[in-house]
Parts: C-alpha cells; sequence; structure tokens
C-alpha cells in the first residue's frame, strides 16, 4: 500500500494534470486522505527526506504548470503541490481550508507560503532591493537573513523595523551583525544606543524602547520557559551595548534569568521585576550631568535632616550602590564630593545655623538639577509625541489608499467573475439555441416528405 501511495506521489509530480484530476475525481475520499498522510509522512521521518527531496527537484523541473492549468487541477493535487514546493506539511494536514485559487497563488509564488499570513506578495507593493529581486519573500513574517518564517508571536526574538516594517530573527540579525550600537539621534552627541539595521530600507531602529514594549504588552502571558527564552534572547540583544540603558537591560537581563535558572525566585516574581526595572529602574542623567533621579529621591528623602552635604552624598552612594551602573553613579559622587565642603575638622565647633544652610543650599542645588532634568525629559517626551502622531497620520493615510485600491481591485476581480460567468451562460444557450433550431428543421423536412409520400401514395390507389 505504501508503495503504491509513493508511486501516486511520484505521477502527481510529473504527470499532466488533467489527467491526475480525472484520476482523483473518481477517487474515493479515504483513498485522498491516505494520499496526504503518505506525503506527511514522507515530510516528517528524517530518513525520507531523500526521497521528499527528490519529490522537490522533479516539481522544479517542471514548466508547464501555469496559472490556467492549475486552476483546472484537483483540489488535493494543489495540496500535495504546494505542500512539496513550499516544504510545509500545514498544507497536507486536513486543518487549514484554504481556497483552491489561493493555494494556486501561493505555489506560483505570488502569496505568501505562511498559512497565518497569506499575504499578496510584494506586501504594500513594496519595491525594496529584497522584495522586488527575491520571488516569493514576505516582508512581513519573512527573515531577510535565513528566508525562514514560523509562527511566533508577541516576542523579542523577531525584530522589527519602524519604517519599513520588514521583520528578521533576532538570532539572524545578532550573527550578521545587523543588531549593533549606533548613534544616539535624541541624546547628546557621542552617545549610543543597540540599533537594528534594516536590509531592506537600511534604516536603524532603536532596540531598548522596543523591547520594553514586548516585555509591558506580553511578558504577562508569557510561561516559565518563554520567560527564560526572550530573557536570554534580551540577554544576546544586548550583549555588545555600549550605553548606560542598554548596559542596565543586559546586567539586569542575566541577574533574573540566572535567578529563574538556580529557582530562586519566581516566573511572576521574575516579570513583576523586569517591568519595575522598565519603569523605575534605570538610571537617567541630565545634559549637564547632574546627579541621577534615585541620587534625588534620596537627597529629598533626607531633606529635614541637618546633615552635612558629604554625608548626604555617603547616604545616597549607599543606597544605589545595587545599580549596574554604580560605577558610573560612583563618578558622579566623587564629583559632588568635590564640590561639597565637608564639615571642617578643627578644635572649635561648627555652629548648627551653618550647617543647616548648607544642607539646605545643597537642597536646592539638586532641586534645580531635578527640575532640569524633568524639563529635559518632559521636552523629549513632547517631540517623540509629535512624532508618532507625524507617523500615524502618514501610516493612516496610507492605510486608507491601499485599502480603497484592494476594495477597487477586488471589485473589478468579481465584476470581471461574473461577466465571464455570464458570457459563458449566454454561450451555452446559443448552442442549446442553434442544436434546437436545427432539430426543428430535420424535423419539418421530415414531416413534409412523409405528407408527399403519403399523397403520391393515395394518388396511386386512387
Amino acid at each position: 500500500m505504501l508503495s503504491r501511495l509513493d508511486k501516486v506521489l511520484r505521477e502527481l509530480v510529473s504527470e499532466s494534470v488533467p489527467v491526475i484530476a480525472q484520476l482523483l475525481y473518481e477517487s474515493h475520499s479515504e483513498s485522498l486522505e491516505a494520499l496526504r498522510e503518505c506525503l506527511r509522512n514522507l515530510m516528517e521521518v528524517p530518513d525520507k527526506k531523500h526521497e521528499f527531496t527528490s519529490l522537490q527537484r522533479k516539481l522544479e523541473r517542471r514548466s508547464d504548470l501555469t496559472f490556467e492549468i492549475l486552476s483546472k487541477a484537483h483540489r488535493t493535487h494543489l495540496e500535495v503541490l504546494v505542500a512539496i514546493k513550499t516544504g510545509t506539511v500545514s498544507y497536507v494536514s486536513g486543518k487549514s481550508r484554504i481556497p483552491s485559487n489561493e493555494l494556486v497563488e501561493i505555489f506560483l509564488l505570488m502569496r505568501c507560503r505562511n498559512v497565518n499570513c497569506k499575504n499578496v506578495l510584494p506586501v504594500d507593493d513594496c519595491v525594496c532591493k529584497i522584495c522586488s529581486t527575491r520571488k516569493g519573500f514576505c516582508s512581513a513574517c519573512t527573515c531577510p537573513v535565513c528566508f525562514k518564517f514560523d509562527c511566533a508571536l508577541n516576542t523579542c526574538s523577531w525584530v522589527g523595523c519602524d519604517n519599513c516594517s520588514h521583520w528578521c530573527h533576532a538570532i539572524c540579525g545578532i550573527e550578521k551583525n545587523l543588531i549593533r550600537p549606533g548613534p544616539n539621534s535624541k541624546g547628546p552627541r557621542g552617545m549610543t544606543e543597540m540599533q537594528y539595521q534594516c536590509l531592506g530600507c537600511g534604516h536603524a531602529s532603536e532596540m531598548f524602547g522596543f523591547v520594553k514594549d514586548v516585555f509591558n504588552e506580553c511578558a504577562k502571558n508569557w510561561g516559565p520557559e518563554a520567560l527564560m527564552k526572550e530573557l536570554d534572547c534580551v540577554r544576546m540583544i544586548f550583549q555588545a551595548s555600549e550605553d548606560f540603558e542598554g548596559k542596565g537591560l543586559h546586567a539586569k537581563a542575566v541577574e533574573v534569568l540566572d535567578m529563574l535558572i538556580k529557582k530562586v525566585i519566581s516566573p511572576e516574581d521574575a516579570c513583576a521585576c523586569m517591568l519595575l526595572f522598565f519603569k523605575y529602574g534605570v538610571t537617567e542623567f541630565s545634559v549637564t550631568g547632574s546627579s541621577s533621579k534615585n541620587i534625588l529621591a534620596q537627597a529629598t528623602q533626607h531633606a529635614d535632616t541637618p546633615l552635612p552635604s558629604a554625608a548626604a552624598i555617603n547616604v545616597s552612594k549607599s543606597a544605589i550602590s545595587f545599580s549596574p551602573t554604580a560605577s558610573i553613579l560612583d563618578k558622579q559622587i566623587d564629583a559632588l564630593k568635590a564640590d561639597a565642603k565637608p564639615v571642617a575638622l578643627e578644635p572649635h565647633f561648627t555652629s548648627l545655623k551653618d550647617d543647616g544652610f548648607k544642607s539646605l543650599e545643597t537642597i536646592v542645588k539638586c532641586k534645580e538639577a531635578e527640575a532640569k532634568l524633568f524639563q529635559k525629559l518632559a521636552d523629549d517626551a513632547r517631540r517623540e509625541v509629535e512624532s508618532y502622531r507625524h507617523i500615524v497620520r502618514g501610516k493612516s493615510e496610507k492605510l486608507e489608499e491601499d485599502y480603497g485600491n484592494k476594495i477597487a481591485k477586488l471589485l473589478l476581480q468579481e465584476t470581471e467573475d461574473r461577466r465571464r460567468k455570464k458570457l459563458e451562460e449566454l454561450k451555452f444557450l446559443e448552442n442549446s439555441h442553434c442544436d434546437y433550431q436545427n432539430m426543428k428543421m430535420r424535423m419539418q423536412a421530415e414531416i413534409a416528405g412523409l405528407l408527399e409520400r403519403m399523397e403520391a401514395t393515395k394518388k396511386m390507389w386512387v
């Protein structure tokens, strides 16, 4: 039975489509399901990989499989051909009910081969150097490095371009050095950030905000294994980071992943720890190099305590010693120590009034630095919101235009199909009418001949 089915598969790949269609229409549904199961076994068993590769080579050598010919093929034949060409077993699983015309388009590389995508190619009529040169490439779900797709969603293992929406495996991007430090356009000159360099359009997309959005939106739905995989992916993405945020995120991912592996904390606590890190844990500095938010918060907390400025700085340093950027903060603290005047160790006593005045002066300076920092953050946020609004408006206009074009094409295609069906019906009616007229004329001629013979017989008898 298996040898017969293997032979049938070879015939499906090599024989004419009309002949196979006639045979399959005469077959039982059990036989067709057995044929699909045989192909599934051929694709999933590693020992039979060479047989499946042989079928693919035979199919690639055929040049007669055009859209018109494949449109007349049996559905099971189309599923088998598409599964062999794409190497995707889902087409013969019996679960996906894809229309026959879409199967033809997938076989001819006019539509995405991913059963969960099925976009018309090229996506959004993209004319980049990848979509325009590689036939069958789908920018919405296919990696431009390995040219493979998967069904992964809500994950950091796929990174996307902000400009053209091309997606790439994070591992492939790291291996090809597409994810690397680049110049930070928002920060001071010379600062860097981790970026993804798109192969399609060359645009650089920032990675920290992307990972932050993924965790904020999806982390609560991940299981323990998924969370560990995502943390490991974040670790690899930011392992070459040179900026404060990237280094802090890399250190935090390594720390939480290590605690998860050792089962020191639960997955829920690990998820909450990462979300709190994205919300509060990133140390931000002002342009002038003033102290961090944590230092400012600590100074505010001790505002009512008449400590000398040097003592206040020591408290702040101990409060943030656990931070991944503690070494950088130490430099800031040392600078503040150099500027601050410590308590004089002289035989006479220093008045409490002078100490209180110095502490108050330090707090005022911290508050001024804090105000400048928050003003800068507010300005940056306002500029970012305006840029997002501009992007959203552009995307919305483009989506509306594309939607209108697709609706127009769809309506035109439906009208053309109806017109073709009406023409076929009209032709059928004309042929039927012609046949009727010919039959009527033959019957009239036969009746006239019979009448003439009857008249001649009557005269002969008379």
